[in-house]
């Protein structure tokens, strides 16, 4: 069964969340939903827009199999708005972890980068990395007009 959330506001302050038939709203805190419908007292329709970022290396490596040349010729971390939610929001890479995984069983050890650009020590990993290591990052802390977030998670296999 599909659920919407039905939010009723006063001017940008939240009063109650509510069914459709008035009756008390049972999802708690988190509940995933299909749609929210967010209504103010004069019963105009407000539309939201998932404007959550995501991350990626220079531009556009999202995910995949990429030759170390293409991931050091944009040695950075960008957020962006997804296309899709036709917003020109703008994201600021606060830090970020990376991780090498060599896929040989030893424990990775996660650094800690502190702006967007890739630091001499992450270059100096993708460098010597063989072909196959993964390189993961993680806990992308973002800033925009709307406050902070985390992105999602990605991970890279160097060829």
């Amino acid at each position: 069964m599909k659920k919407k959330l039905v939010v009723l506001l006063a001017g940008a302050v939240l009063l109650a969340s509510c069914n459709r038939n008035g009756s008390d709203n049972q999802m708690g805190t988190g509940t995933e939903v299909d749609s929210v419908e967010c209504v103010s007292a004069s019963e105009q329709v407000l539309t939201f827009q998932d404007l959550r970022p995501v991350a990626c290396i220079g531009a556009g490596i999202y995910g995949g199999s990429r030759p170390k040349d293409v991931i050091l010729a944009n040695p950075l971390i960008v957020a962006q708005t997804p296309k899709e939610s036709k917003s020109d929001l703008l994201w600021k890479v606060i830090s970020y972890k990376v991780a090498f995984d060599k896929g040989d069983g030893k424990p990775l050890s996660h650094m800690i980068v502190d702006a967007p650009r890739f630091p001499e020590k992450v270059i100096g990993a993708i460098r010597e990395a063989s072909p196959g290591t993964q390189m993961i990052i993680s806990d992308i802390k973002v800033r925009s007009d709307v406050g902070e977030f985390y992105a999602p998670d990605f991970t890279v296999t160097i060829k």
